[in-house]
């Protein structure tokens, strides 16, 4: 009996298109004639799927992450991700699990699933306890070896995002950052880390318009009231999360000023709300649904016999909305 890798070889495609032609994904793109050519390859070698976990039959999996519930209200980043990861599921016919706080797996019994994704950073003693859960894992936001991995290109993005700033002729550029013990602390790290790298490299670093705070509305709010009152205040602010810059145009609008006349800002995330803020944000989206699908595809090549792990990365686009403004040269 033939698995996914045999019958990539015989018809000269990938690992991941035959995984997602066997498990009828109808997101994905395909000529009638690869999927021909694959399913017919599929019957020569007698693929057999494997067998779930489920009694019903129906692949289950869950989602886990570090973030307690009441952490989780409001966290846009996750929220979009659930939605993406139940919708796409359901299509391929998966189980998509309520979500599970990674301290609950011992103190309740949880049954096995099928696969497992995780979001955020793990010690060895979690990871345990995730395995314990499922041997097919795919971990979000976290750069592991041995396990699948998808995470956010961060340095390209906050290189367009700033890049775009200095074509709009700003010069003196701020950063709304944040650190968290949560699950979001990597990606929220790199970026920090990629404004310092960018900003350097163009000559542009202040380290005072450097400010770092906490993940969540109130910080963005305080943080950009410091800006503000700078005797030299920055014509333009990217805010690290939409959720923040939301925080910053309160404070903005409280110090009497204008966006994006007197100050432009640029978010990240791309939050439902942040086109509807006054002015619109105009901000970096992240392409969530892809992330949804390449995690699912990881899955549900792990069950149908990969063993060798892989690294993916999902980028995303700038919005462009109302908040940012063309200064004058």
């Amino acid at each position: 009996m033939g698995g996914i890798g045999e019958i990539a070889r015989m018809v000269g495609v990938s690992e991941s298109t035959v995984s997602r032609i066997l498990s009828n994904d109808t997101t994905f793109a395909v000529s009638k004639q690869t999927r021909e050519a694959v399913q017919q390859a599929a019957e020569k070698l007698n693929y057999r799927p494997r067998r779930t976990n489920s009694p019903n039959g129906q692949v289950t999996i869950y989602l886990i992450h570090k973030q307690a519930g009441k952490e989780r209200v409001g966290d846009t980043f996750y929220i979009e991700l659930k939605s993406q990861l139940e919708s796409l599921g359901h299509d391929r016919g998966f189980r998509m699990a309520n979500l599970y706080h990674i301290n609950q797996i011992k103190r309740r019994s949880i049954p096995r699933a099928d696969g497992l994704i995780a979001i955020g950073k793990y010690d060895n003693a979690e990871i345990a306890k995730l395995k314990s859960l499922s041997n097919c894992i795919v971990f979000l936001d976290f750069d592991i070896e041995g396990y699948d991995t998808i995470n956010l290109e961060s340095e390209s993005a906050v290189k367009e995002i700033l890049t775009y700033l200095i074509h709009k002729h700003h010069k003196k550029i701020a950063f709304i950052g944040a650190r968290d013990d949560g699950p979001e602390a990597y990606e929220l790290e790199n970026r920090e880390k990629a404004v310092y790298k960018v900003l350097r490299q163009k000559r542009l670093l202040k380290e005072e318009y450097i400010r770092i705070g906490k993940f969540d509305t109130c910080s963005g709010y305080a943080l950009c009231k410091e800006l503000m009152a700078l005797p030299d205040r920055p014509t333009a602010i990217f805010v690290v999360d939409d959720k923040l810059a939301i925080g910053a145009y309160r404070a903005i609008k409280e110090c009497g000023l204008n966006i994006p006349r007197d100050v432009s800002v640029i978010g990240y995330s791309d939050m439902p709300v942040s086109r509807y803020l006054i002015p619109s944000l105009t901000t970096y989206h992240v392409e969530f649904d892809k992330l949804a699908s390449k995690a699912l595809q990881l899955i549900q090549e792990q069950m149908e016999g990969r063993i060798v792990a892989k690294q993916d990365y999902v980028s995303g686009k700038i919005i462009e909305r109302e908040s940012v403004w063309t200064v004058s040269p």
